[in-house]
């Protein structure tokens, strides 16, 4: 894997590069799993990318916006600032109603906040009493999760809706042909970095982090240990380089 000619590096951001706080917007990444990123980033024939569900400018706030490395936001929506809803008006117009469904549902809840993206909304409902999160999601589902114009996904302690339908597995296939990757590693906690995992071929490694059932062929305990990992790969690769 470390000496193959052109090698792709992405990672979600939450749970993996970061720890999952209670406070999201302190998100801030681990430094050693930044910076093993931003190095493996800098090496000839190696691209690395951040693949999260968080808007592109929320990423690029708390990540601090490496140096060689490409951020992709909204599940793979989002490459760079300032983007709309790419699905026309009645998914803009969907997206919306969606959100103000959401938080009136918020408002019923304590500890329940929205966050609003470029093309989607997320429900998260990490603070929530937990006696009360049935019925808040229920009152999701009931509500604003029968909307036909977006698509739903749900993650750890969050729902989201979105406008558009690209997924993390298919931005990790785009990174991957635009750079000529001929493997990829990708590491990632969540529901939806399943989608990434899905599209791995026998070459490539998945890595994920954290309990709960995957399609990764790989796993690591805890976020803590992702730093340790890339910073392997990173001094693997560097002497492949040096041969």
């Amino acid at each position: 894997m470390a000496g193959v000619g052109t090698l792709l590096v992405a990672s979600d951001y939450d749970g993996t590069l970061a720890p999952i706080v209670e406070e999201p917007e302190r998100a801030f990444p681990a430094g050693n799993a930044l910076r093993a990123l931003g190095g493996l980033g800098e090496l000839r024939d190696t691209r690395a990318a951040i693949i999260s569900g968080r808007s592109w400018g929320e990423l690029r706030r708390l990540s601090g916006g490496p140096r060689n490395v490409v951020l992709v936001g909204g599940h793979g929506a989002e490459t760079g600032p300032g983007q709309e809803p790419r699905d026309g008006g009645d998914e803009a117009a969907g997206l919306l109603e969606v959100s103000a469904a959401l938080e009136e549902i918020a408002a019923k809840f304590a500890g329940a906040n929205i966050e609003r993206k470029a093309t989607g909304v997320a429900f998260h409902f990490r603070k929530v009493d937990p006696g009360l999160v049935d019925e808040a999601l229920r009152m999701v589902e009931a509500g604003p999760g029968r909307d036909t114009r977006l698509h739903k996904r749900h993650g750890k302690k969050v729902v989201e809706f979105s406008a558009s339908a690209v997924d993390k597995g298919m931005a990790l296939g785009r990174i991957r042909e635009e750079c000529g990757a001929e493997a990829t590693v990708f590491l990632g906690d969540d529901l939806t970095d399943e989608d990434a995992f899905a599209v791995l071929g026998p070459e490539d490694v998945g890595v994920k982090v954290g309990p709960g059932a995957s399609g990764a062929g790989h796993r690591l305990a805890g976020q803590e240990q992702v730093g340790a990992l890339l910073a392997s790969l990173l001094e693997l690769r560097r002497g492949q380089k040096r041969e």
